[in-house]
């Protein structure tokens, strides 16, 4: 489970986030959804120990996101929506293989574990092609692959859903 209690961060004196509480539990799909500068984005980079909050706490696949930020990480998969994030001059497989090894999985995990992602995500031909050169689709197959190529515990994925009036 992950639990959320009175999360705030403050940029100065602006309030990105105000004392957000929550519980996520196994299983369960959870949405944030509000305005722009809502505190959307904050919110999920302090889950994902990319920011500190100014106060509260929170636990993150059992895991304390403030004492305990290597252990969440390594136990969560973020998908960031809009662009990518991969490195055009690295193929397919290298671009997953390097969140392998920051995840300290050892080589012949990563092969083993590329292989299988490879076949669930129909993208064993587009393994040895340099990200830059690949469709925006592929594109996100193989990012989503990266997430997860460490098996986490959970996964978040932010996107930013715009709605037509």
């Amino acid at each position: 489970m992950n639990s959320i209690q009175s999360l705030s961060k403050q940029f100065g004196n602006i309030a990105a986030v105000s004392g957000i509480s929550f519980e996520v539990k196994k299983g369960e799909v959870f949405g944030l959804l509000g305005e722009n500068g809502a505190g959307k984005t904050t919110t999920l980079r302090m889950l994902a120990t990319m920011l500190k909050p100014t106060s509260g706490t929170a636990t993150m696949a059992g895991w304390d996101i403030v004492k305990e930020p290597q252990k969440v990480r390594s136990s969560i998969g973020i998908l960031f929506g809009g662009e990518t994030g991969l490195y055009d001059r690295l193929t397919c497989e290298e671009n997953i293989a390097y969140f392998g090894e920051l995840n300290d999985m050892s080589r012949t995990q990563i092969k083993e574990r590329i292989r299988e992602l490879a076949k669930v995500f129909n993208m064993e031909d587009y393994l040895t092609r340099r990200a830059g050169k690949l469709s925006k689709g592929m594109k996100q197959k193989v990012a989503f692959a990266r997430a997860i190529v460490h098996d986490p515990k959970m996964m978040s994925l932010l996107q930013d859903l715009m709605s037509v009036q």
